[in-house]
């Protein structure tokens, strides 16, 4: 079971904005495979799955960054855009959680606005949520960011909810802290690239196991 820390009431919540890789899309083994072989055209040894995904950080730039590769951020985001594409098309695609259909929908019942926040790029984003067949649960999908706090607090202010009583769920530590930052309940999902121990240490202010026990705690009827 997760830890439902019980720091809000659930119902309260005016405003839910959600990550993408990692909480709704299991994408991490395309991102794995792109970024191998991006690790292969820099001149770096590659990483097995399970190394690669304890040490995985909050995006690609930073990520290269620490391991001395001299480009810019544009050449690499562009580098990482085409390799990501190229993995898609030979078949390795990412897929929506088993249950992000059902949770995402139970979310959007609620009647408040529903939306994504990611560092993912726009152009998947939007693809994916279509081939998912969820699009329609989200009032706007937000990709390309870097760092997402800037963002969080503009939609707040954009949809006119005090940032108090909205929520960011992600699956890493950098979500969590990025709900933070922005003044929003931060809430964390295990089923990601970060695991259990990372996310407790970061303090969320709810820890769950999936999207559905997510969307159990913030049943109107709880």
């Amino acid at each position: 079971m997760g830890q439902n820390f019980q720091a809000v009431d659930g119902p309260e919540i005016r405003l839910f904005l959600f990550d993408w890789s990692g909480t709704i899309s299991d994408d991490r083994r395309p991102v794995y495979e792109a970024n191998r072989r991006m690790r292969v055209g820099y001149g770096l040894p590659s990483a097995m799955f399970d190394q690669w995904l304890e040490g995985v950080g909050g995006n690609a730039y930073d990520a290269f960054l620490s391991l001395g590769v001299d480009v810019t951020e544009r050449d690499l985001n562009a580098n990482y855009l085409a390799r990501l594409s190229e993995v898609v098309s030979e078949g390795i695609r990412p897929e929506a959680y088993l249950d992000a259909r059902d949770a995402m929908s139970a979310i959007s019942a609620i009647g408040r606005p529903v939306g994504v926040v990611s560092s993912h790029p726009q152009s998947h984003l939007s693809n994916e949520a279509e081939r998912y067949g969820i699009r329609d649960r989200f009032d706007v999908l937000s990709g390309d960011h870097r760092d997402k706090t800037p963002e969080l607090v503009r939609l707040c202010a954009t949809y006119g909810v005090d940032p108090s009583n909205a929520c960011y769920v992600g699956d890493m530590t950098f979500d969590v802290r990025a709900a933070k930052r922005a003044g929003m309940q931060s809430f964390a999902v295990t089923t990601g690239y970060h695991p259990r121990g990372l996310l407790e240490a970061e303090g969320p202010d709810g820890l769950f196991d999936s999207l559905t026990e997510l969307t159990t705690f913030f049943s109107p009827s709880r």
